[in-house]
């Protein structure tokens, strides 16, 4: 931003603000502000009526000429470009474009904290019903397994135990609703089931050997289908 500044200092005079106003800097005898005042106002005069706690701002309303600390610094002083003629529509549109511009920079900060916390909000739904999901899969499992003495044999989604109609339809809503990848192994007497979620709740698996824990994904290893830690 101090490129815009010296940029419109050395080559108006004045940045888009001051000329809004009918102001320009000028060096304090009255002439033009030479290239390297003009970087020493806006560089390093600037910087340190900032770190003043803007004192080096607040002197100009009680010094001579009405000259700030990087007034000062650079011998420079800012006047009207023609003392004889007031421009009150630029000082109203200065006003308002001061008024409105911290307005819209609150407006979206406050935007961005919402559009977050709405999102953190529909993450945590989405994994809450991904978890109830799969944990209805384990008692639909059993109903399965009663019925047909086995878990069935199944290295996907869709085959097996896990083409049951019942179970079925809870995958197809872990599928669609949630949008989360499911995987799914049958061994025989072993089962297991696993959905990713948001992170950092990498995952979220249950098996027939009783695990229904977060961060573990299902695995198979032949002969037996379990949840296992990551």
């Amino acid at each position: 931003t101090w490129i815009y500044f010296v940029w419109m200092t050395h080559t108006w005079g004045a940045s888009l603000g001051k000329m809004l106003v009918g102001l320009k800097v000028e060096s304090d005898d009255l002439t033009q502000l030479s290239l390297g005042k003009i970087i020493l106002r806006e560089t390093l005069g600037k910087f340190i009526s900032g770190i003043t706690f803007c004192i080096g701002y607040i002197i100009a309303a009680f010094t001579d000429k009405k000259r700030a600390l990087h007034d000062m610094l650079a011998h420079s002083v800012v006047v009207y470009k023609d003392p004889s003629k007031s421009n009150k529509t630029g000082l109203i549109i200065g006003i308002i474009v001061a008024a409105i511009l911290p307005a819209i920079a609150i407006l979206g900060i406050l935007s961005s904290v919402v559009l977050v916390s709405l999102n953190t909000a529909r993450e945590k739904g989405n994994d809450a019903k991904t978890v109830s999901n799969i944990s209805f899969v384990r008692s639909n499992a059993e109903i399965y397994f009663m019925k047909n003495n086995s878990y069935s044999t199944s290295m996907n989604c869709g085959s097996g135990m896990f083409a049951d109609e019942n179970i079925r339809t809870i995958i197809s809503a872990l599928s669609t609703s949630s949008k989360t990848e499911v995987t799914c192994y049958a061994e025989g007497s072993t089962y297991a089931i696993s959905a990713r979620l948001t992170p950092p709740r990498a995952s979220y698996c249950v098996d027939s050997l009783g695990i229904s824990t977060d961060n573990a994904v299902a695995v198979d290893e032949g002969s037996k289908a379990f949840c296992r830690k990551i």
